[in-house]
């Protein structure tokens, strides 16, 4: 909500297991729209964080996908730190976006928002523009009235839309 500048209005997050994961009123109290939310890259998250607490260093990207078994992101997590291209966490965070959109094509999230968050803070903004068009492609196809990709920064959250 930062990033897009809302500064009124009310939040609730029911916690009830039941789409959508929040509801946002903005400024009618009856007029409310439903919030999807969701995160790319988030075992790949979990396991940069753990490595952070445990050793208080860390890497910045593994590349591996959320799907994949729990032995590849231990074997990942066991090798040194290297450097990579930019096109590698690019792709690797483009393909978890569209994973995110594909696992979200349902229904029942018809008319809703869709926030993915994404670790966009591992390259240069400049850089994204290489696979919005692709991005927003994916997400015409799906029934959520708009989708936002945002970074996980807490201080200056930043993004863009893509529906």
């Amino acid at each position: 909500l930062r990033f897009k500048g809302v500064n009124s209005g009310r939040i609730r997050f029911p916690l009830d297991n039941h789409p959508p994961d929040g509801w946002l009123w903005q400024s009618d109290e009856n007029d409310r729209i439903g919030i999807e939310i969701t995160i790319a890259q988030a075992t790949e998250r979990f396991h940069l964080t753990k490595e952070m607490v445990d050793t208080g260093q860390g890497r910045g990207f593994i590349g591996i996908p959320d799907d994949a078994p729990r032995n590849a992101f231990d074997r990942a997590m066991s090798r040194r730190r290297v450097m990579y291209s930019p096109d590698q966490p690019l792709s690797a965070i483009r393909c978890g976006i569209l994973r995110c959109l594909s696992q979200k094509d349902k229904p029942k999230f018809t008319g809703f928002i869709l926030l993915i968050q994404a670790p966009l803070t591992s390259l240069p903004r400049e850089c994204w523009k290489a696979i919005r068009s692709e991005l927003c492609e994916a997400a015409a196809a799906i029934p959520f009235a708009k989708v936002h990709v945002i970074s996980n920064e807490n201080e200056r959250p930043w993004g863009f839309q893509i529906k």
